[in-house]
């Protein structure tokens, strides 16, 4: 009698375990699912149209036969020591931004000592360059994939990328030295071209996004300085620079589009199950828990992205605070701490490389005033740009343009902290601080 009663009560404790159980993996929702649907897919579509033309030769540099082993995946196309990789390494090194010493690089002083090793590195170059230009100024940079890519999918290398800008900013030195200030011009010009190339993409990676910011950052400093290098400038010239300043590599739209795009490649991630780099316990291969893990990402995510195209700041803090008992009553993930990224750096720092690039496209047309037939007493609101004109400082001395900016505090917690201002350094790293000016002192 006493095992027909507890057999009964077992069943009804066991079904509502069951019934709980399954209401909770069920909870919660998708908040503002249907947005999330239609990015999710807009973001699947931009990938599928980028594949179309991932191996068309013509289009898409990443393939480019002679540079494709250098800027290739490390375990796909990548080969060490390729002639490129050898070429653009020799250069880079002699040049300010990569060169590793304390010290200014000297380049100068070794062109015109006719050194032997940089003579021999700028004539490789220069035979390679060709190639180099020809893939700057193809139409796409998109990586091959035979699946959709997810968060330990590889992307291009980005060190390659970075030696090549460095290399194009040595043979800018060069050209300087050499007396040839257009050439220096158009090599700093080239670097602007890689810096666009990288994010050529329908679907932009955040990583990808972030390494044309970072080589934008390059052709700024580069142009910065080949600009104070030489005094006479043709109409010709100045405009060319101008219309390349007037197209950024990376801004705050591409990057809420990159955003997105990782919120696409997190589904791609999610789907296929808990993997080591989420850095989750046995409890998701439980049924239903790694579904209701992804659900909860996305309630994680999609409000940080909201947020940013709304230019609102949203509280980061509980991704450092989040507990087990937050993830039991469905109120965050357990694998946001580990993927989300950190929105406000990513917005910043494109957000400055945008208004750095205001503020170099602002001195080339007052040098094209100038030498148009004068300088203006006071600018324009239409000639700032993203600048705000509380920040900026203009004034002529002896019929030249002098310009200076002061960051926003908020803005300038994402500068690079500099060790000490190198030998040299004025006028490469003028951009580099919470206070720009142009023309410095050399």
């Amino acid at each position: 009698m006493a095992s027909s009663k507890i057999l009964p009560g077992c069943l009804v404790s066991l079904t509502a375990l069951v019934v709980f159980y399954l209401s909770w993996v069920a909870l919660p929702s998708v908040g503002s699912e249907d947005e999330v649907k239609k990015l999710l897919a807009r973001q699947q579509q931009a990938f599928e149209e980028d594949q179309k033309q991932a191996l068309d030769a013509s289009q898409n540099a990443f393939i480019d036969p002679q540079l494709s082993p250098y800027w290739g995946r490390k375990s796909v196309e990548h080969k060490p020591h390729s002639h490129a990789e050898d070429v653009i390494s020799a250069l880079r090194a002699f040049g300010f931004l990569g060169n590793q010493s304390a010290s200014d690089s000297q380049l100068s002083k070794l062109w015109k000592g006719k050194d032997a090793s940089l003579r021999q590195a700028v004539a490789d170059f220069e035979a390679l360059r060709p190639t180099l230009s020809g893939a700057l100024h193809r139409s796409r940079f998109i990586i091959p994939q035979s699946e959709r890519p997810h968060f330990e999918s590889e992307i291009s290398n980005y060190l390659a990328q970075r030696s090549i800008a460095q290399a194009l900013s040595a043979y800018a030195e060069v050209q300087l030295a050499n007396g040839k200030p257009s050439a220096a011009l158009e090599a700093a010009l080239d670097i602007f071209a890689l810096a666009r190339l990288v994010v050529s993409q329908r679907a932009h990676p955040l990583m990808i996004t972030m390494i044309g910011s970072a080589l934008q950052v390059t052709a700024q400093e580069t142009l910065s300085f080949v600009l104070q290098s030489h005094s006479g400038w043709s109409e010709a010239e100045l405009t060319s620079a101008s219309r390349v300043l007037d197209l950024s590599a990376a801004d705050r739209e591409l990057g809420l589009e990159a955003m997105g795009y990782e919120l696409w490649v997190a589904q791609n991630s999610f789907a296929r199950g808990p993997q080591p780099a989420f850095g989750t316990g046995p409890l998701m291969h439980a049924p239903g828990v790694w579904q209701r893990e992804w659900r909860l990402f996305q309630n994680d995510f999609y409000p940080f992205l909201k947020a940013a195209r709304a230019r609102q700041p949203v509280s980061s803090g509980w991704l450092g605070q989040s507990t087990f008992v937050n993830w039991l009553m469905g109120q965050h993930s357990l694998t946001s701490p580990v993927l989300i990224p950190n929105f406000d750096r990513v917005m910043s720092l494109l957000e400055l490389a945008r208004q750095r690039q205001d503020f170099l496209h602002l001195y080339v047309q007052l040098l094209l005033q100038k030498r148009r037939g004068g300088l203006p007493k006071e600018l324009s609101g239409q000639e700032l740009g993203k600048l705000d004109p509380k920040r900026l400082n203009y004034r002529v001395e002896k019929g030249e343009p002098h310009l200076e900016y002061v960051v926003d505090p908020a803005l300038a917690t994402s500068l690079p902290q500099l060790k000490g201002q190198r030998s040299g350094a004025s006028r490469w790293e003028n951009l580099m601080h919470a206070h720009w000016a142009i023309p410095v002192a050399p």
